[in-house]
């Protein structure tokens, strides 16, 4: 929950690296964006680390933090179709506070975009998808990611 960053003394802005004289180490709260989400409905607003200065590399932030954790599609679970009934696919993500944007891949092709805590759909016949087993993957804007199967079961 509480990190210490390295933090521009000059930019207010967070480093990859800590470098005596020209960064400071900062402690901030890292909250996921489920339990952020609680707070804000609450009415307690916390603050978010800074974003990184722009020369910080996906190489070197996607090993920092926590990765996201798919909620949705569900692992286990068969997304049914029924004839020619429209099926919605739920994608949402749990992410570290400091992601701001996530990006969706079905068999590593990108197919949406989307903020952390926000559900998004999918249309499974706008994507044309005709087979029963799909990965699922999302990358937050620092480069970390996860995977998930998809299960599509057809009926009558």
């Amino acid at each position: 929950m509480h990190r210490s960053i390295p933090i521009n003394i000059v930019t207010g802005k967070r480093v990859c690296f800590y470098v005596p004289n020209k960064t400071v180490l900062r402690t901030f709260e890292f909250w996921d964006s489920d339990v952020l989400g609680v707070f804000r409905r609450a009415g307690l607003s916390k603050s978010l680390p800074p974003p990184y200065e722009e020369n910080c590399k996906l190489d070197i932030t996607k090993n920092m933090g926590t990765a996201p954790e798919i909620l949705y599609p569900t692992a286990g679970v068969v997304y049914s179709l029924q004839g020619n009934e429209e099926v919605k696919i739920p994608l949402q993500a749990i992410t570290d506070s400091d992601a701001g944007k996530l990006y969706w891949f079905i068999d590593n092709k990108y197919v949406i975009e989307s903020v952390p805590h926000e559900t998004v759909f999918l249309n499974v016949k706008d994507l044309g998808l005709t087979r029963k087993l799909y990965e699922v993957k999302v990358i937050d804007n620092l480069g970390r990611f996860a995977v998930q199967e998809l299960r599509i079961g057809r009926g009558g």
